[in-house]
């Protein structure tokens, strides 16, 4: 059973909430995590209003995942940037036991590649080529 409701996590988004969305299930996911925060946090730091904020902000932040933070929208022109900012790092400040930043998925390595040829202006054409 979820520790937070709908309003509460309304009352975190403000102007960012919709209006109109359910959030029941950005909130079972929340709850989900900071189960297994909780059952791994043996030494009981967390209370039951920090598990219930940290659920709270986790559920902010998936809303957000579906719904991106605006930084300004434009009505005329019809653009707008997005936030980069997220609630998670509100969570994860929240909990004293660095579980949340613990569970995080590492990041996935990238590859490149870079030309190692001749610049555009020194290359020669297939058909002038011996």
């Amino acid at each position: 059973m979820s520790r937070t409701n709908s309003a509460a996590v309304v009352g975190i988004l403000l102007e960012n909430y919709d209006g109109t969305s359910v959030l029941t299930p950005f909130i079972d996911t929340a709850c989900s995590l900071v189960n297994r925060i909780s059952t791994k946090d043996t030494a009981g730091e967390l209370t039951s209003t920090d598990l219930e904020l940290i659920e709270r902000y986790l559920a902010a932040h998936y809303y957000t995942l579906a719904d991106p933070l605006y930084v300004s929208k434009s009505t005329g022109g019809a653009s707008g940037s997005f936030r980069d900012r997220s609630y998670y790092e509100a969570a994860k400040a929240l909990d004293s036991t660095g579980l949340l930043a613990a569970l995080e998925l590492p990041t996935r390595p990238r590859a490149g590649c870079t030309w190692l040829g001749k610049p555009k202006s020194l290359q020669i054409n297939y058909e002038d080529r011996d």
